[in-house]
Parts: structure tokens; sequence; C-alpha cells
């Protein structure tokens, strides 16, 4: 093995043939070297990963253009939507992993698809094992690799299940499995809350979630009452975790059958303030240089993830939802690239079928196709295994208005 890897360190140039033998009075005779073959690979060609690093609107453009050459990052890349490229790979029922490289970011580990890893942070929407079950070797695997131990973001009420399901997998492995798990509570939680599907309290008509948008905001905490001692919240849960110097999230309220959030990943920046627009350059550094705040941090939602739900997201983020107005579902539907759960696109499966399952249909979006008028791209996904790819593009393009077709693109990879 570690000569392997000084090889694969060393340069071509640095191999040299071995010395040639020469007899005194005759012609040297040459050495051959064999020459190292190309190795078997599954992999696509080198058109296939260049078709699937291309941004999707290109691809329409031109379809017959030459392939690029790619990196062996890029080759993993199956859709590049509003600037980010999108890896991973969602079949409902079986696995649902999405990764977004550029954040070092994943949602949901599925399986653990090879490149998840390389993701510093996960969050985790729900805790189905379609969803979970790989997080032990996600775990594992950074660590095998020498990578830091990831931070896994989950609903604070499963904090406790989790610990226990690493701990069997710590048993199992012999290894420690480093991680830091943290618990999350959605911003607008509240003591009285009700999610119709894993019997919590709901809120009350009238009421108005808290939301965030810039970062001088305070967090708050909250309390939730859950329904069994597994599940229990302490107080003080925290409402958003910054990932990054530039990048926080913050969780909204979902539905489904286990305790369960969606996210918003928000980017920051600077502002200059109002009052210093418009003067001289000059004048500006001065200001600066004396130590004067010239700038304003402002919050920009950039990607926000569904996870397993019903559309009621959705309604609590329009005010549609017993008057209540939850701002961080209302900044998913203002993100620059939404990741939206669409489990069922046909009749087989009726939409009040779909809300007792916890999950969204087609027409759940149809219905609602103003609601995201602000999204510049959406990735739906967890299509149900019952479907081929064909089926579900075909109900997309005719089931979908054309203002909302033309933001969508259906995440097929794993479906026939």
């Amino acid at each position: 093995m570690r000569a392997a890897r000084v090889a694969q360190a060393r340069p071509a140039s640095s191999f040299r043939s071995p010395p040639r033998r020469v007899s005194r009075g005759r012609p040297a005779r040459a050495v051959r070297v064999p020459q190292p073959q190309p190795r078997a690979s599954a992999a696509p060609s080198d058109a296939g990963f260049a078709r699937m690093a291309e941004p999707d609107d290109a691809r329409a453009v031109s379809p017959g253009a030459p392939a690029a050459k790619l990196s062996a990052k890029e080759r993993f890349v199956v859709h590049t939507l509003s600037g980010y490229k999108i890896e991973g790979v969602s079949v409902g029922g079986q696995e649902t992993c999405i990764v977004l490289p550029q954040l070092k970011l994943a949602f949901d580990s599925g399986r653990c698809p090879q490149r998840c890893v390389y993701a510093d942070t996960m969050c985790l929407s729900h805790t189905h094992m379609d969803h979970v079950g790989g997080a032990g070797f996600y775990i594992a695997t950074r660590s095998l690799i020498s990578l830091p131990p990831p931070t896994i973001i989950m609903p604070a009420s499963r904090t406790t299940a989790f610990a226990a399901f690493v701990d069997a997998m710590k048993a199992l492995d012999g290894s420690d499995m480093p991680h830091v798990a943290v618990g999350l509570e959605p911003a607008n939680a509240q003591p009285a809350e009700l999610n119709e599907l894993n019997g919590e309290p709901g809120v009350e008509p009238g009421t108005v979630s808290t939301g965030y948008r810039s970062r001088t905001t305070p967090t708050t905490t909250t309390t939730r009452a859950d329904t069994t001692s597994e599940d229990a919240v302490t107080n003080g849960a925290p409402t958003e975790h910054r990932v990054s110097k530039r990048l926080v999230v913050r969780a909204f309220r979902t539905t489904h059958p286990t305790p369960s959030q969606g996210y918003v990943a928000y980017g920051t920046k600077e502002k200059l303030k109002t009052d210093y627009i418009g003067l001289p350059p000059s004048e500006i550094k001065a200001l600066k240089a004396s130590g004067v705040a010239i700038t304003d941090t402002v919050e920009v939602p950039e990607v926000a993830f569904t996870g397993d739900t019903t559309i009621d997201w959705v309604d609590r983020a329009t005010g549609l939802d017993e008057n209540t107005i939850d701002f961080v579902a209302a900044d998913a539907l203002r993100a620059r690239l939404l990741i939206c759960e669409c489990t069922f696109v046909d009749d087989r499966c009726t939409p009040s079928d779909a809300r007792a399952y916890g999950h969204t249909h087609i027409d759940d979006l149809v219905t609602r196709a103003d609601a995201f008028k602000d999204n510049e791209s959406i990735l739906l996904i967890h299509f149900s295994a019952r479907y081929k790819a064909e089926e579900v593009r075909d109900a997309l393009a005719k089931r979908l208005p054309p203002a909302l077709a033309k933001k969508v693109t259906p995440m097929l990879e794993g479906f026939g």
C-alpha cells in the first residue's frame, strides 16, 4: 500500500528505465520496460462526464457541444443549477443524499455515496433509514481518510436516538467514530405546536412565527413538549448553526411521521450603510480606518432543502396555515436554489394519500405554483421508486404550469 501511494505521488518523469547492460565489442540491446495499461472502469465516458457537469440550461441550448475536459471531482456532478454543482442521488424509500461540494454541505446521508464523505457538514432532515442509514459510514470513512470529524445537524428531538445509533456502530466497528452532533430547533417553534402526523401540539391561530433576516438578530431558543422522554428536548436548543464565516444554516418545521425539519443555508455579505452611499472612496476609506462600522451584514437565502414533508411548509411560509407565517420557510421560497421533495406524480396516489404518508404530490405544487415565483431554480427529488424516469418527465411536462416548469429540474439518477 505504501509503495502504491509513493508511486502515485511521484511524477512520471522521476521514474527511470533500468540501466542497459553493455558488453565489450557488442552493440547495446534495448531492454523492454513494461508500459502501464489503462485500468478498466465502470465510470461513464468523458462525454457523459461533460454532460453531467454542464449547467442544465446549457444542455438544452447546445446538446451536441463537444465534451469538455473535466476534473476527477466534476465527474460526480449530476446537475448545475443557479451556479451550484449538485452531487448525490434521491429515490423515494431507498436513499436520499444531496451534496453541494462548493459549500462542503450535504443534506441527509442516504447510503453515503462516495463524494458525500468530503462534505464537512451534514444536515439530517429526519431519521428514517433511507435518509440516515449511511451516517455511520460517513463518519467512519472521514476518520479513515484523516478528515476532521464532521458536524451533523439534526432535529433537536432526535439527538438522543442518534447518539444510541452511533454508539451501536462504535461497538460493531471498534472505532471512535468522532463527530459533532448538533440538535437544531426550528426558529419558529412554539411550546404548543401541533404536527398532525407525530402528535405534537399545534400552532395557535394568530401566532406569528419569528425568523431571521440579518446576522445581528439575536438568536432565540425554544422548549418543545414531545410525547416521549426519548425525544425530549432540553431548554436552550439552538435555532441556527454557523457552518463557516459566510454560511449559516437555520431550520424550518416540516410535516412527516417522524420529527422532521427542512433547512435554509444563508450566505452573508457586507453592504455599505445607506448613510455612506455616495461618499467619495477616499472618505469611506478614512472612515473605515478610523474604526467606524461602514457596512451592515446582510443574509441571503442561497439554498433550501425540504426533506420529506407534506406541502404544509409552503402554507406556513405564505400565511395560509392558520394565519401564521414561518419566516424561515418563507426564506426557502426566496432561496436561489430550492431542493424540494415530490414523491408522487400521477393519480395512482392522490394528494390526500400523499399527505397521509407525509409526502408531497405534484398537484400540491401545481395549486401553489405562485408561491415559488422568487426561486431561481427548483430541484425536485425523492420520486417514488415505482416510476421510470420517462414517466416523471412526462408528468412534469403535462401538469406543471409553464412558469414553474421552466424552473424545475427532476433528479432522476438511479431511475430506469
